[in-house]
This record gives structure tokens, C-alpha cells and sequence, in this order.
């Protein structure tokens, strides 16, 4: 019953796939159940007196109380944070379409063979515009409205093919047509909707992504950020990265080995911290990433170490080994505080440690002269 969303290769749109036929549907049924109301109590008022009284009211009457039941249930949800959550109505769904067509079916097959000659396709009819309308309702879910015309339509179109007026064939094969027509209206709107949602997801991709080295950009560092501290428990940390020495090394050696360079960090910072929630090119050569919630300062100060100490291995660019090394700014704050306040201890935290650097760097400098 849920082959639709299975064949849906890509675990990401089909996530968010759920989640938006989860609202249609919502949104719809309501609508559809009341549709379903009043068609079957014009059904019933167009037959009565032509069935016994059992059959006249019962199939109606169960159809009535279901789409009360379900609009009430379906007006009052919300769309679950839950991924599996959101899907089991939507599993459900062809179920419930499959057992109300089919009592439809029936209903009509006996009030088509009940009937006087001159009411016989009332009931046919209606049972077609009904089964119409569900099926545009259910078009969130394409197994629910298949086995809604299929449960509904068989029956009668059988019992139609059987009648011995040409009319009466006729009838019955065009609703064989249309439901086919509106199925497969139905599969290409999902399929539309599916390439809908991968285009939108390569699109965020696109904007949340720095092109040369498949990190993170800054905007979508900031909105990781945020989302941590807001959420998170315990405290948050961040460290910002600078290269030293990579502008001479891009000017000796030209933009194709610098940008060798940015990628060959990129991928030495994805290795050294695989369970970061965020690793970013901010721009230039300036890095951040955000470590997974609840690392203490201690282990956070060990991991700017080891962040110093990879990216200070050569790199290789057209055949030349290029030794640049890294400051980093570490920054640790509670859940809660303000980003842009974490931020600004990361980049203080930065510029000391380049000083301190670069203060090192000219006392050895200035004792090797000596």
C-alpha cells in the first residue's frame, strides 16, 4: 500500500514527500467527507422507496458516519514532527478508501438492480461522481485513490457489462475510461510532485553549499548555528579557522594550487571530524565548523590542536610540496547565548592565537639571526 513512497530512491525527498502529502490530505479530507455527505443523502432521497429499507439506508448511512468520523479526526491534526508518524495515515488511507468503495459498489449494484427501469442509473450516477471527487481528494495518496475507483467502479461496471442494454454497456465502459484517465492523472501529479521537491532540495543544496569545496557556506553556518543554540543541550562550540601563509603560497603558485589547497583543508576537516554538525567555508581562505553538542572547553581546545596540526602537513600542488599552517579560535558558550556573541569570542579567540603565532614565529626568527 505504500509502494508510491517507496519508489522514491532518495531518502530526502522522500521524507519531505510524507510530510507534504501528510497536509494535503489533511487539508482535503474535511472537503471530501463532506462532499461524500451530501452525495450520498441526494443518493438516498433520488432511490427511496425503490430498495428495501436495509439497503436503502445501511450502505448510505455507514458512509455518512465514516466521513463524519474521519473529517473530525483529520480537521483536528497537526503534521507530526515524525516522519513515521506522518506516514502511518497515509498507509492507512488506501484501507479505509478500498472498504468505503467497496460498500459503495455494493450499494449501487443492488440499487441498480433493484430499481425501476426508469431510476436504474441513478445510482450509477452518483456512485461516479462520488468516486470522481475521492479520487481528486486522494491524489496525495495514489494508492488510496486507486483502491477507492477500483473498490467503487469494479462492481458496478461488471453488473453494467452484464445488463443486456447497449445503453447501459456503454455507460459502464466509459466509467471504466474515466476512472483509468483519472489515475493516471493522479500518478502523474505525484511523479510531478516528487521531481518538485528533488528540484527545491538541490536548490537549498546549491544555496547552503560553497561550490569550490562542497563545505557549508557562511549562511548556512549561521542558520546551524542558530538552530543549535536554540535547541541544543548543554553548551555549544565553534571554532574558527584561518590559514597563514596561504595568500604568498596562492601567489607562488597560482589560483589552481590555492584553490588544491582550500580543498585539500576541506576534506582534512571533514576526516578529522566526521560527526561535526557543521564544517563551513566562510570565504577566502576562513573556515568554521560546529562541533557536535555537549563537547566540553577541554575537548575543544584538544581539537584545535588537532586541527593545527593536519592542516600543517604539506600539501601537493603541481608536483611542489606547500607547508601553510592554521590559527584557530575557539569559542564555547551555554545553550542560549547569542550567536553572533559566540562568534565574536571565536574570532578574539582567533586573532590571539595568530598574534601568538606570529610573536613565535619572530622570536625564533630573531634567535636563529642571533
Amino acid at each position: 500500500l505504500s509502494r508510491p513512497f517507496d519508489s522514491v530512491p532518495n531518502p530526502a525527498v522522500r521524507d519531505e514527500l510524507i510530510f507534504l502529502q501528510f497536509a494535503r490530505l489533511r487539508d482535503h479530507m474535511p472537503i471530501l467527507s463532506i462532499a461524500l455527505i451530501l452525495t450520498s443523502i441526494a443518493a438516498t432521497t433520488a432511490l427511496f422507496g425503490n430498495l428495501p429499507y436495509a439497503m436503502q439506508f445501511l450502505p448510505p448511512l455507514i458512509i455518512v458516519m465514516s466521513c463524519i468520523s474521519l473529517a473530525i479526526h483529520w480537521h483536528k491534526r497537526k503534521v507530526p514532527p515524525a516522519v513515521a508518524d506522518a506516514f502511518k495515515p497515509l498507509a492507512n488511507t488506501p484501507r479505509v478508501a478500498g472498504l468505503l468503495g467497496l460498500i459503495a459498489g455494493i450499494w449501487c449494484i443492488n440499487a441498480f438492480s433493484e430499481t425501476e427501469q426508469y431510476y436504474c442509473v441513478v445510482a450509477p450516477v452518483f456512485v461516479a461522481l462520488s468516486v470522481l471527487m475521492a479520487a481528486n481528494c486522494l491524489a496525495a495518496v495514489p494508492n488510496a485513490a486507486t483502491t477507492a475507483v477500483i473498490g467503487t467502479i469494479t462492481p458496478i461496471a461488471v453488473k453494467m457489462l452484464l445488463f443486456p442494454n447497449l445503453g447501459i454497456r456503454c455507460i459502464a465502459i466509459m466509467l471504466i475510461v474515466i476512472g483509468a484517465m483519472q489515475l493516471r492523472l493522479i500518478y502523474g501529479k505525484f511523479d510531478e510532485t516528487v521531481r518538485m521537491i528533488a528540484v527545491q532540495q538541490e536548490l537549498r543544496a546549491l544555496a547552503a553549499t560553497d561550490p569550490l569545496t562542497g563545505l557549508a557556506n557562511r549562511r548556512a553556518f549561521d542558520d546551524a548555528l542558530a538552530r543549535a543554540l536554540s535547541s541544543a543541550t548543554g553548551t555549544v562550540s565553534i571554532a574558527m579557522v584561518d590559514l597563514d601563509g596561504f595568500k604568498p603560497a596562492n601567489d607562488q603558485y597560482g589560483h589552481a594550487a590555492g584553490d588544491a589547497i582550500l580543498v585539500g583543508v576541506a576534506q582534512r576537516l571533514a576526516n578529522l571530524f566526521p560527526n561535526a554538525s557543521c564544517i563551513a567555508r566562510l570565504g577566502g581562505d576562513e573556515f568554521a565548523m560546529l562541533f557536535a553538542p555537549g563537547l566540553n572547553e577541554v575537548a575543544a581546545f584538544d581539537a584545535a590542536k588537532a586541527v593545527r596540526a593536519m592542516l600543517a602537513l604539506p600539501y601537493t600542488a603541481e608536483g611542489d610540496a606547500i607547508t601553510i599552517s592554521a590559527s584557530v579560535g575557539i569559542a564555547v558558550s551555554p545553550v542560549g547565548s547569542p550567536a553572533e556573541a559566540l562568534i565574536a569570542m571565536a574570532d578574539a579567540a582567533l586573532y590571539a592565537d595568530k598574534a601568538a603565532r606570529r610573536s613565535a614565529r619572530d622570536m625564533r626568527r630573531a634567535t636563529i639571526a642571533a
